[in-house]
């Protein structure tokens, strides 16, 4: 028991003590959780899948009340679809011309002169045009979050890479080119190393270093 004095009189006042909160061991079924949330983990590469979701909920919220936004985006889109059919005339009557998009200057897949020729160059201008579009898609707005805007950049950014014409084979000329020459062979090495990939990432293993290649030089070092 513990004596204290009330402001009202000077007489001890006794309050009950308080006995410590005991910590309780987890519920079983919490190892389930956790077993759930380390596949997830797993499978994500250690990305959480919340994160993306309020970034794409944040900006999808900000772009349905942003009317002015959507008719400037709308406008854009109508002028890439009118430069792309403008050069597919174009290409289609051997007149040539400038083409409307160009890649990134950091970008280098594009860089083979066989991605200049039809059907090849407007896969390519297609591919750049919708990737102009998002860009433009996911700049600052009023109310939105800068970092919410950078996430939702760098995720469309990683979303148009994977259905680029660069990544598959019917596609890309430089693949079809050396597919020509090794009779098929890379296509057998590229699907060995696929399956490789998908084995380390679902164990978590890791190769050792190329000979000649140091890891925190020339290599980066992901611990």
């Amino acid at each position: 028991m513990t004596k204290l004095r009330t402001k009202e009189t000077s007489l001890p006042a006794v309050v009950p003590d308080v006995p410590a909160t005991q910590s309780e061991e987890p519920h079983p079924h919490q190892l389930l959780d956790r077993a759930a949330r380390a596949t997830m983990a797993r499978m994500t590469g250690g990305v959480s899948p919340h994160s993306i979701y309020g970034a794409w909920i944040d900006w999808a919220l900000h772009y349905a009340r942003s009317p002015g936004r959507q008719l400037e985006l709308l406008e854009r889109a109508q002028r890439s679809a009118i430069k792309l059919a403008n050069y597919a005339a174009a290409t289609a009557q051997d007149k040539g011309g400038d083409a409307p998009f160009s890649p990134k200057p950091y970008d280098r897949r594009f860089n083979d002169a066989a991605w200049n020729t039809p059907p090849f160059n407007l896969w390519k201008q297609g591919f750049l045009a919708v990737q102009d579009w998002w860009d433009a898609a996911t700049d600052d707005m009023p109310g939105l979050e800068h970092k919410d805007a950078e996430r939702m950049r760098f995720q469309m950014r990683q979303a148009l890479d994977l259905i680029s014409p660069s990544n598959f084979p019917w596609s890309n000329p430089e693949i079809i080119n050396e597919t020509r020459k090794r009779a098929g062979r890379n296509l057998t090495e590229g699907a060995m190393h696929l399956s490789e990939d998908i084995v380390q990432t679902l164990l978590q293993t890791h190769k050792p270093p190329p000979e000649g290649y140091q890891i925190g030089k020339d290599l980066a070092c992901t611990k």
